[in-house]
Protein backbone atom coordinates (compact mmCIF):
# COMPACT_ATOMS: atom_id res chain seq x y z
CA UNK A 1 0.00 0.00 0.00
CA UNK A 2 1.62 3.44 -1.39
CA UNK A 3 2.20 5.18 2.25
CA UNK A 4 3.31 8.00 0.42
CA UNK A 5 1.50 11.54 1.88
CA UNK A 6 1.61 14.47 -0.06
CA UNK A 7 1.70 16.50 3.09
CA UNK A 8 3.67 19.74 2.54
CA UNK A 9 6.73 19.50 0.66
CA UNK A 10 10.43 20.70 2.37
CA UNK A 11 12.27 23.32 0.17
CA UNK A 12 15.74 22.84 1.46
CA UNK A 13 17.90 22.29 -0.93
CA UNK A 14 19.16 19.04 -0.01
CA UNK A 15 15.59 17.42 0.51
CA UNK A 16 13.37 19.11 -2.46
CA UNK A 17 10.69 16.98 -2.59
CA UNK A 18 10.58 15.20 0.62
CA UNK A 19 7.22 14.27 1.85
CA UNK A 20 6.37 15.68 5.43
CA UNK A 21 4.31 13.34 7.51
CA UNK A 22 1.03 14.63 9.66
CA UNK A 23 1.64 17.74 11.52
CA UNK A 24 5.33 16.90 12.32
CA UNK A 25 6.44 19.88 10.01
CA UNK A 26 5.30 21.41 13.30
CA UNK A 27 8.10 20.49 15.57
CA UNK A 28 10.94 22.38 15.88
CA UNK A 29 12.54 19.00 17.01
CA UNK A 30 11.84 15.90 15.29
CA UNK A 31 10.06 15.21 12.11
CA UNK A 32 8.48 12.38 10.02
CA UNK A 33 8.93 12.40 6.40
CA UNK A 34 8.85 10.49 3.53
CA UNK A 35 11.59 9.30 1.54
CA UNK A 36 11.02 6.98 -1.69
CA UNK A 37 8.16 5.65 0.30
CA UNK A 38 10.22 4.84 3.32
CA UNK A 39 8.79 6.69 6.17
CA UNK A 40 11.83 8.12 8.25
CA UNK A 41 12.26 10.88 11.19
CA UNK A 42 14.72 13.34 11.44
CA UNK A 43 15.97 14.70 14.54
CA UNK A 44 17.49 18.27 15.31
CA UNK A 45 20.14 19.68 17.92
CA UNK A 46 19.59 17.79 21.54
CA UNK A 47 17.27 15.80 20.89
CA UNK A 48 19.26 14.03 17.83
CA UNK A 49 21.45 14.04 20.40
CA UNK A 50 19.41 12.32 22.62
CA UNK A 51 17.86 9.69 20.24
CA UNK A 52 21.54 8.93 18.94
CA UNK A 53 22.56 7.85 22.12
CA UNK A 54 19.69 6.11 22.82
CA UNK A 55 20.66 3.96 19.63
CA UNK A 56 23.63 3.57 21.09
CA UNK A 57 23.36 2.42 24.55
CA UNK A 58 20.26 -0.33 23.05
CA UNK A 59 17.71 1.23 24.32
CA UNK A 60 15.97 1.51 21.45
CA UNK A 61 16.54 -1.55 19.96
CA UNK A 62 14.88 -3.20 23.26
CA UNK A 63 11.69 -0.98 22.83
CA UNK A 64 11.60 -2.76 18.95
CA UNK A 65 12.30 -6.08 20.33
CA UNK A 66 9.31 -5.73 22.60
CA UNK A 67 7.17 -4.16 19.83
CA UNK A 68 6.41 -0.75 21.08
CA UNK A 69 8.50 0.98 18.42
CA UNK A 70 8.65 0.40 14.89
CA UNK A 71 11.62 -1.35 14.18
CA UNK A 72 13.66 1.26 12.65
CA UNK A 73 17.75 1.90 11.99
CA UNK A 74 20.27 4.88 11.60
CA UNK A 75 20.51 6.55 7.86
CA UNK A 76 22.00 9.61 6.72
CA UNK A 77 18.84 12.03 6.09
CA UNK A 78 20.63 15.26 5.13
CA UNK A 79 20.35 17.95 6.93
CA UNK A 80 19.55 16.21 9.87
CA UNK A 81 22.38 15.34 12.49
CA UNK A 82 20.29 12.34 13.35
CA UNK A 83 17.74 10.41 11.60
CA UNK A 84 16.20 6.67 11.41
CA UNK A 85 14.50 4.57 8.73
CA UNK A 86 11.81 2.03 9.03
CA UNK A 87 12.17 -1.43 7.98
CA UNK A 88 8.78 -1.70 6.79
CA UNK A 89 6.13 1.28 6.22
CA UNK A 90 3.18 0.50 7.16
CA UNK A 91 -0.23 1.43 5.19
CA UNK A 92 -0.43 4.74 6.82
CA UNK A 93 -3.82 5.29 8.37
CA UNK A 94 -5.20 7.87 11.02
CA UNK A 95 -6.91 7.68 14.40
CA UNK A 96 -10.30 8.37 13.07
CA UNK A 97 -10.23 5.37 10.52
CA UNK A 98 -9.58 3.00 13.52
CA UNK A 99 -12.76 0.42 15.27
CA UNK A 100 -12.80 0.65 18.77
CA UNK A 101 -10.83 -2.44 19.20
CA UNK A 102 -7.93 -0.12 17.47
CA UNK A 103 -8.12 2.51 19.62
CA UNK A 104 -7.79 0.27 22.71
CA UNK A 105 -4.77 -1.59 21.72
CA UNK A 106 -3.02 1.68 20.15
CA UNK A 107 -4.21 2.97 23.78
CA UNK A 108 -1.89 0.26 25.60
CA UNK A 109 0.91 0.27 23.20
CA UNK A 110 1.71 4.12 24.14
CA UNK A 111 0.55 3.60 27.69
CA UNK A 112 3.27 0.65 27.82
CA UNK A 113 6.02 2.89 25.77
CA UNK A 114 5.20 5.35 28.20
CA UNK A 115 5.80 2.69 31.45
CA UNK A 116 9.21 1.43 29.74
CA UNK A 117 10.78 4.72 29.34
CA UNK A 118 9.81 6.38 33.16
CA UNK A 119 12.33 3.30 34.47
CA UNK A 120 14.89 5.41 32.27
CA UNK A 121 13.62 9.02 33.46
CA UNK A 122 12.15 9.43 29.83
CA UNK A 123 8.86 10.03 28.50
CA UNK A 124 6.90 11.48 25.21
CA UNK A 125 6.58 14.61 24.02
CA UNK A 126 2.82 14.77 23.01
CA UNK A 127 1.87 11.42 21.95
CA UNK A 128 -0.13 12.05 19.10
CA UNK A 129 -2.11 9.11 17.79
CA UNK A 130 -0.43 9.66 14.03
CA UNK A 131 2.76 8.81 15.35
CA UNK A 132 1.39 5.22 15.92
CA UNK A 133 0.71 3.12 12.70
CA UNK A 134 -0.14 -0.41 12.71
CA UNK A 135 1.52 -3.43 11.01
CA UNK A 136 -1.81 -5.22 10.12
CA UNK A 137 -3.50 -5.97 14.22
CA UNK A 138 -0.11 -4.92 15.57
CA UNK A 139 0.08 -1.18 16.41
CA UNK A 140 3.79 0.18 16.34
CA UNK A 141 4.90 3.47 17.74
CA UNK A 142 6.65 4.89 14.75
CA UNK A 143 8.27 8.50 16.18
CA UNK A 144 11.44 8.26 18.54
CA UNK A 145 12.07 11.62 17.94
CA UNK A 146 9.06 12.33 20.79
CA UNK A 147 11.00 10.95 23.04
CA UNK A 148 11.95 13.77 25.87
CA UNK A 149 14.04 13.60 29.01
CA UNK A 150 11.25 13.03 32.07
CA UNK A 151 9.48 15.88 33.72
CA UNK A 152 6.30 16.66 35.71
CA UNK A 153 5.27 18.71 32.73
CA UNK A 154 6.04 16.82 30.02
CA UNK A 155 4.57 13.33 31.46
CA UNK A 156 1.61 15.52 32.31
CA UNK A 157 1.17 16.57 28.31
CA UNK A 158 1.74 13.32 27.28
CA UNK A 159 -1.17 12.07 29.52
CA UNK A 160 -3.34 14.86 28.14
CA UNK A 161 -2.80 13.83 24.50
CA UNK A 162 -3.19 10.44 25.33
CA UNK A 163 -6.36 10.97 27.09
CA UNK A 164 -7.94 12.98 24.21
CA UNK A 165 -6.92 11.10 21.91
CA UNK A 166 -7.71 7.41 22.78
CA UNK A 167 -8.65 7.22 26.29
CA UNK A 168 -11.96 9.59 26.24
CA UNK A 169 -12.91 8.07 22.61
CA UNK A 170 -12.80 4.55 23.85
CA UNK A 171 -15.70 5.47 26.83
CA UNK A 172 -17.87 7.22 24.03
CA UNK A 173 -17.19 3.93 22.23
CA UNK A 174 -18.40 1.73 25.10
CA UNK A 175 -21.48 3.64 25.60
CA UNK A 176 -22.22 2.98 21.83
CA UNK A 177 -21.29 6.26 20.65
CA UNK A 178 -17.80 5.18 18.27
CA UNK A 179 -19.39 7.61 15.42
CA UNK A 180 -19.53 10.50 17.83
CA UNK A 181 -16.23 9.91 18.74
CA UNK A 182 -15.02 9.25 15.26
CA UNK A 183 -16.35 12.61 14.16
CA UNK A 184 -14.55 14.30 16.59
CA UNK A 185 -11.30 12.66 16.34
CA UNK A 186 -11.18 14.58 12.80
CA UNK A 187 -10.17 17.34 14.69
CA UNK A 188 -6.56 15.88 14.96
CA UNK A 189 -5.01 18.81 17.03
CA UNK A 190 -7.54 18.93 19.79
CA UNK A 191 -9.24 15.58 20.19
CA UNK A 192 -11.94 14.69 22.31
CA UNK A 193 -12.50 17.73 25.10
CA UNK A 194 -12.97 16.47 28.69
CA UNK A 195 -15.32 20.01 29.24
CA UNK A 196 -17.44 18.98 26.22
CA UNK A 197 -19.01 15.50 28.44
CA UNK A 198 -19.66 15.92 31.87
CA UNK A 199 -18.67 12.19 32.46
CA UNK A 200 -15.28 12.90 31.05
CA UNK A 201 -14.62 15.99 33.13
CA UNK A 202 -14.85 13.85 36.18
CA UNK A 203 -12.29 11.56 34.84
CA UNK A 204 -10.28 14.35 33.74
CA UNK A 205 -10.38 15.74 37.38
CA UNK A 206 -9.75 12.05 38.92
CA UNK A 207 -6.71 12.23 36.46
CA UNK A 208 -5.14 15.63 38.01
CA UNK A 209 -5.92 13.99 41.51
CA UNK A 210 -3.80 10.54 40.88
CA UNK A 211 -1.09 13.29 39.06
CA UNK A 212 -0.29 15.35 42.53
CA UNK A 213 -0.60 12.19 44.86
CA UNK A 214 0.51 9.17 42.56
CA UNK A 215 3.74 8.00 40.99
CA UNK A 216 4.14 8.03 38.03
CA UNK A 217 4.28 4.18 37.68
CA UNK A 218 1.10 3.96 39.61
CA UNK A 219 -0.60 6.73 37.02
CA UNK A 220 0.24 4.45 34.32
CA UNK A 221 -0.93 1.65 35.81
CA UNK A 222 -3.90 2.64 36.81
CA UNK A 223 -4.43 3.97 33.34
CA UNK A 224 -3.79 0.97 31.90
CA UNK A 225 -6.32 -1.02 34.06
CA UNK A 226 -8.67 1.62 33.15
CA UNK A 227 -8.09 0.83 29.36
CA UNK A 228 -8.66 -2.73 29.96
CA UNK A 229 -11.57 -2.64 31.56
CA UNK A 230 -13.21 -0.95 28.53
CA UNK A 231 -15.49 -3.42 27.06
CA UNK A 232 -16.04 -2.43 22.99
CA UNK A 233 -19.79 -3.24 22.01
CA UNK A 234 -20.64 -6.07 19.80
CA UNK A 235 -24.06 -5.70 18.43
CA UNK A 236 -25.01 -8.49 15.51
CA UNK A 237 -26.08 -6.49 12.82
CA UNK A 238 -27.16 -6.92 9.01
CA UNK A 239 -24.00 -7.21 7.70
CA UNK A 240 -21.93 -9.30 10.80
CA UNK A 241 -23.00 -12.46 9.33
CA UNK A 242 -23.08 -12.02 5.93
CA UNK A 243 -20.02 -14.02 4.92
CA UNK A 244 -19.57 -17.44 5.29
CA UNK A 245 -16.30 -18.53 6.69
CA UNK A 246 -14.89 -20.60 3.80
CA UNK A 247 -11.31 -22.36 4.52
CA UNK A 248 -8.44 -19.93 2.54
CA UNK A 249 -6.72 -22.60 0.83
CA UNK A 250 -8.63 -24.01 -2.22
CA UNK A 251 -11.06 -26.66 -1.36
CA UNK A 252 -14.36 -28.25 -2.97
CA UNK A 253 -16.37 -26.14 -0.69
CA UNK A 254 -15.10 -22.97 -2.65
CA UNK A 255 -17.79 -21.60 -4.98
CA UNK A 256 -17.43 -20.16 -8.63
CA UNK A 257 -16.56 -16.73 -6.89
CA UNK A 258 -14.23 -17.90 -4.53
CA UNK A 259 -12.02 -19.73 -7.31
CA UNK A 260 -12.29 -16.94 -9.93
CA UNK A 261 -10.89 -14.35 -7.27
CA UNK A 262 -8.05 -16.62 -6.62
CA UNK A 263 -7.40 -17.08 -9.88
CA UNK A 264 -7.13 -13.26 -10.43
CA UNK A 265 -4.52 -12.94 -7.37
CA UNK A 266 -2.52 -16.08 -8.88
CA UNK A 267 -2.28 -14.23 -11.84
CA UNK A 268 -1.91 -10.82 -11.40
CA UNK A 269 0.43 -11.28 -7.89
CA UNK A 270 -0.34 -7.85 -6.48
CA UNK A 271 1.89 -6.14 -4.32
CA UNK A 272 -1.04 -4.22 -2.43
CA UNK A 273 -5.08 -4.97 -2.67
CA UNK A 274 -7.73 -2.81 -1.36
CA UNK A 275 -10.60 -4.40 -0.32
CA UNK A 276 -13.69 -2.36 -0.56
CA UNK A 277 -16.73 -3.30 1.77
CA UNK A 278 -14.78 -6.19 3.29
CA UNK A 279 -17.05 -7.35 5.41
CA UNK A 280 -15.53 -10.07 7.64
CA UNK A 281 -12.55 -9.61 5.30
CA UNK A 282 -12.24 -13.57 4.11
CA UNK A 283 -11.43 -12.17 0.70
CA UNK A 284 -8.77 -9.50 2.53
CA UNK A 285 -7.19 -13.02 4.04
CA UNK A 286 -7.10 -14.54 0.71
CA UNK A 287 -5.17 -11.60 -0.59
CA UNK A 288 -2.86 -11.80 2.00
CA UNK A 289 -2.49 -15.45 1.98
CA UNK A 290 -0.75 -14.73 -1.79
CA UNK A 291 1.30 -12.30 -0.16
CA UNK A 292 0.14 -8.61 -1.07
CA UNK A 293 -0.34 -5.78 2.06
CA UNK A 294 -3.75 -5.76 2.12
CA UNK A 295 -6.30 -3.14 3.33
CA UNK A 296 -9.72 -4.52 4.25
CA UNK A 297 -12.28 -1.39 4.45
CA UNK A 298 -15.95 -1.43 5.82
CA UNK A 299 -18.58 1.25 6.97
CA UNK A 300 -19.89 -1.44 9.41
CA UNK A 301 -17.97 -1.26 12.63
CA UNK A 302 -18.68 -4.46 14.40
CA UNK A 303 -17.11 -5.70 11.17
CA UNK A 304 -14.14 -4.54 11.67
CA UNK A 305 -14.22 -5.29 15.21
CA UNK A 306 -14.45 -9.00 14.64
CA UNK A 307 -12.09 -8.86 11.69
CA UNK A 308 -9.68 -6.76 13.85
CA UNK A 309 -9.34 -9.58 16.90
CA UNK A 310 -9.28 -12.13 14.25
CA UNK A 311 -6.34 -10.81 12.97
CA UNK A 312 -4.87 -10.81 15.91
CA UNK A 313 -4.47 -14.03 16.20
CA UNK A 314 -3.84 -14.86 12.74
CA UNK A 315 -0.70 -12.24 12.09
CA UNK A 316 -1.83 -11.40 9.18
CA UNK A 317 -0.65 -8.43 6.97
CA UNK A 318 -4.62 -6.91 6.63
CA UNK A 319 -5.09 -3.27 8.29
CA UNK A 320 -9.08 -3.41 9.06
CA UNK A 321 -10.51 -0.43 8.60
CA UNK A 322 -13.86 1.52 9.24
CA UNK A 323 -14.60 3.94 5.87
CA UNK A 324 -17.44 4.79 3.79
CA UNK A 325 -17.19 4.30 0.46
CA UNK A 326 -19.63 7.11 -0.46
CA UNK A 327 -17.61 9.57 1.88
CA UNK A 328 -14.11 8.23 2.40
CA UNK A 329 -11.62 10.36 4.66
CA UNK A 330 -11.16 13.36 2.98
CA UNK A 331 -7.22 15.87 3.54
CA UNK A 332 -7.53 17.88 6.69
CA UNK A 333 -5.48 20.67 7.29
CA UNK A 334 -4.24 23.80 5.51
CA UNK A 335 -4.85 23.14 1.70
CA UNK A 336 -6.03 19.38 2.99
CA UNK A 337 -2.58 18.18 3.06
CA UNK A 338 -1.55 17.87 6.87
CA UNK A 339 -3.56 14.42 6.82
CA UNK A 340 -4.01 12.86 3.25
CA UNK A 341 -7.23 11.74 1.91
CA UNK A 342 -8.15 7.69 1.61
CA UNK A 343 -7.75 7.84 -1.74
CA UNK A 344 -4.46 8.90 -1.32
CA UNK A 345 -3.38 6.64 0.72
CA UNK A 346 -5.11 3.54 0.06
CA UNK A 347 -4.33 3.28 -3.68
CA UNK A 348 -3.37 -0.54 -4.44
CA UNK A 349 -2.41 -2.10 -7.30
CA UNK A 350 -5.99 -4.16 -7.47
CA UNK A 351 -9.13 -2.94 -5.79
CA UNK A 352 -11.80 -5.60 -4.85
CA UNK A 353 -15.42 -4.06 -4.74
CA UNK A 354 -17.31 -7.48 -4.54
CA UNK A 355 -21.05 -7.42 -3.61
CA UNK A 356 -21.34 -3.68 -3.26
CA UNK A 357 -22.39 -2.48 -6.49
CA UNK A 358 -25.67 -2.89 -6.40
CA UNK A 359 -26.44 -0.94 -2.80
CA UNK A 360 -24.76 1.43 -4.32
CA UNK A 361 -26.95 1.60 -7.58
CA UNK A 362 -30.24 0.44 -6.37
CA UNK A 363 -30.29 2.12 -2.66
CA UNK A 364 -28.62 4.51 -0.22
CA UNK A 365 -27.78 7.54 -2.46
CA UNK A 366 -28.64 5.52 -5.40
CA UNK A 367 -25.65 6.30 -7.70
CA UNK A 368 -25.16 6.17 -11.31
CA UNK A 369 -22.70 3.79 -13.20
CA UNK A 370 -20.54 7.08 -13.89
CA UNK A 371 -20.16 8.09 -10.05
CA UNK A 372 -19.59 4.11 -9.10
CA UNK A 373 -16.66 3.61 -11.98
CA UNK A 374 -15.24 6.84 -10.89
CA UNK A 375 -15.22 6.36 -7.14
CA UNK A 376 -13.64 2.53 -7.39
CA UNK A 377 -11.27 3.80 -10.12
CA UNK A 378 -9.79 6.39 -7.62
CA UNK A 379 -8.91 3.65 -5.46
CA UNK A 380 -6.88 1.53 -8.15
CA UNK A 381 -2.84 2.15 -9.69
CA UNK A 382 -3.53 -0.55 -11.69
CA UNK A 383 -6.72 -3.09 -11.53
CA UNK A 384 -10.35 -3.44 -10.17
CA UNK A 385 -12.01 -6.36 -9.50
CA UNK A 386 -15.64 -5.66 -9.45
CA UNK A 387 -19.12 -7.36 -9.44
CA UNK A 388 -22.20 -7.06 -10.83
CA UNK A 389 -25.45 -8.58 -9.49
CA UNK A 390 -28.14 -8.56 -12.06
CA UNK A 391 -31.88 -8.24 -10.70
CA UNK A 392 -32.51 -12.21 -11.23
CA UNK A 393 -29.33 -13.55 -9.84
CA UNK A 394 -29.43 -15.41 -6.55
CA UNK A 395 -29.75 -13.99 -3.10
CA UNK A 396 -30.57 -10.12 -5.19
CA UNK A 397 -32.68 -8.24 -2.43
CA UNK A 398 -33.91 -5.76 -5.13
CA UNK A 399 -35.88 -5.81 -8.36
CA UNK A 400 -36.99 -3.83 -10.78
CA UNK A 401 -39.11 -1.93 -7.89
CA UNK A 402 -36.72 -0.97 -6.09
CA UNK A 403 -35.29 1.28 -8.40
CA UNK A 404 -37.91 2.40 -11.51
CA UNK A 405 -35.71 4.78 -13.43
CA UNK A 406 -33.09 1.94 -13.20
CA UNK A 407 -34.64 -0.24 -14.83
CA UNK A 408 -34.04 0.68 -18.62
CA UNK A 409 -30.20 0.56 -17.56
CA UNK A 410 -29.55 -1.18 -15.03
CA UNK A 411 -27.49 -4.10 -16.47
CA UNK A 412 -23.62 -5.54 -17.46
CA UNK A 413 -23.39 -3.80 -20.43
CA UNK A 414 -24.24 -0.17 -19.34
CA UNK A 415 -22.17 -0.78 -16.35
CA UNK A 416 -19.07 -2.36 -18.82
CA UNK A 417 -19.63 0.93 -21.10
CA UNK A 418 -18.96 3.22 -17.87
CA UNK A 419 -16.16 1.32 -16.23
CA UNK A 420 -14.16 2.25 -19.92
CA UNK A 421 -14.10 5.84 -19.13
CA UNK A 422 -12.02 4.91 -16.23
CA UNK A 423 -9.86 1.75 -17.24
CA UNK A 424 -8.36 0.93 -20.60
CA UNK A 425 -9.69 -2.69 -20.63
CA UNK A 426 -12.99 -4.58 -18.71
CA UNK A 427 -13.09 -7.69 -19.30
CA UNK A 428 -16.46 -9.90 -18.09
CA UNK A 429 -15.06 -13.20 -16.11
CA UNK A 430 -16.84 -16.77 -16.92
CA UNK A 431 -20.27 -16.96 -14.79
CA UNK A 432 -22.57 -19.63 -14.81
CA UNK A 433 -26.16 -18.75 -15.91
CA UNK A 434 -27.95 -16.03 -13.58
CA UNK A 435 -24.79 -15.92 -11.59
CA UNK A 436 -23.01 -12.98 -10.32
CA UNK A 437 -20.86 -11.43 -13.31
CA UNK A 438 -17.24 -10.37 -11.96
CA UNK A 439 -15.56 -7.83 -13.81
CA UNK A 440 -11.42 -7.20 -14.25
CA UNK A 441 -10.46 -4.04 -15.28
CA UNK A 442 -7.30 -2.97 -15.82
CA UNK A 443 -5.74 0.87 -16.79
Amino acid sequence: MSALSTAPETSTSVSAGRQMYALTFASAVAHLFFEEENLCCGMIGERARLISKLWRDGLLARLMDKGLLAPSRPEQRKPYPFAMQLEYTPAVSFVYEWCGQMWKAAALCIIDLLTELAECDLTLRAPHPFNLLFDGARPVYVNPGTIAPFGPQAFETALNRLTRSLFYPLQLCQKGQSRLARALLRSTVYGIRPEDFPELAEMERKLRVDLETSTTEQVLAQLRENVEEVVIPDPDTGWSEYHRDWPLKPCDRWGHKQWSVHGVLKEMRPRTVLDLAGNLGWYARLAALEGADVVSADLDETCVNRLYRRLQYERSRVLPLVLDINDPSPGYGSGGRWFAPATERFEADLVLALAVTHHLVLSGFRLGFDTVAQTLGGFARRALLVEFIPYDSDGCPYDRSSRPDAVSWYDVDHFVRALRHEFRSVSVLPSPPRARRLLLCEK
